[in-house]
């Protein structure tokens, strides 16, 4: 990305460059090198933390649990 940033303005749009990569990026996939795969993650990605799956289920639960509570309560 960095080596590229210098000619961002020369780079097709989103729709035009996934359909310029998509053979590479399926015999990426093909020979499982996600190195060379469009893996996305999002701008919040560095906010993530490595959690089991069910700490986060436990997490998600516990947070719409208080929200119901919060809604009931204004009742």
């Amino acid at each position: 990305m960095t080596e590229l940033a210098p000619h961002a303005a020369e780079l097709p749009p989103y729709p035009v460059q996934n359909s310029l990569t998509r053979d590479i990026r399926q015999e990426a996939a093909r020979q499982e090198q996600p190195a060379m795969m469009s893996l996305w993650a999002g701008q919040a990605f560095p906010l993530s933390t490595h959690k089991p799956a069910a700490a986060i289920i436990s997490e998600v639960v516990a947070q719409a649990e208080a929200v119901l509570a919060g809604l009931q309560a204004e009742q």
